[in-house]
C-alpha cells in the first residue's frame, strides 16, 4: 500500500484498529473521519503527513504514537477525539503543528517527547502547549 484516498474510511464505524505502513507518506484528508470506533492506530516509520480532519471524531482513540518520520499534523487531525489522552512523538525534531491539530480537549492531554527535545518542541508549538509537553525516554 503506497496511499489512501481522500475519505477512504470516513464513518466507518466497524474500525477498531488500523496499520498505516511506513510506505504511506500522508494520511490524507478526511482519510478516518468519524470512525467513531477506532481505538488503535499504528504509524510506520515513514508516514510524513497527517493531513485535515484524517481522524477528527473518533472518539474511542486514547493513545496515538507517532514515529521520528512524522513532519506536519494539520487541521483538525484530531479534533474531537475525546477519549485522547496521550499522545507519543519518537522525532527530536517537533512536526509542524496547526494550532487545530488537537483543539478540542487539548488542556486535558499531555505531548510526550523525547526528553533531549523538550525546549525545542515548546519553543516551536508556542504558549499554549508549554504545561502540556512532557520529556520522555523511548
Amino acid at each position: 500500500v503506497t496511499s489512501i484516498g481522500q475519505y477512504a474510511f470516513r464513518s466507518c464505524t466497524s474500525i477498531k484498529s488500523v496499520t498505516i505502513p511506513g510506505t504511506v507518506e500522508q494520511v490524507p484528508n478526511y482519510g478516518f473521519n468519524g470512525c467513531s470506533s477506532l481505538e488503535n492506530i499504528t504509524f510506520g516509520n515513514g508516514v510524513k503527513t497527517i493531513a485535515n480532519y484524517a481522524f477528527e471524531n473518533c472518539k474511542s482513540i486514547e493513545k496515538v504514537v507517532f514515529p521520528e518520520s512524522i513532519t506536519s499534523i494539520t487541521n483538525n487531525s484530531f479534533n474531537g477525539c475525546s477519549s485522547l489522552v496521550e499522545v507519543y512523538f519518537e522525532g527530536k525534531v517537533p512536526p509542524s503543528n496547526s494550532s487545530t491539530a488537537f483543539s478540542s480537549n487539548a488542556s486535558e492531554r499531555l505531548f510526550y517527547v523525547p526528553t533531549a527535545s523538550v525546549d525545542r518542541y515548546k519553543e516551536k508549538w508556542g504558549s499554549s502547549y508549554t504545561n502540556l509537553i512532557v520529556g520522555y525516554d523511548f
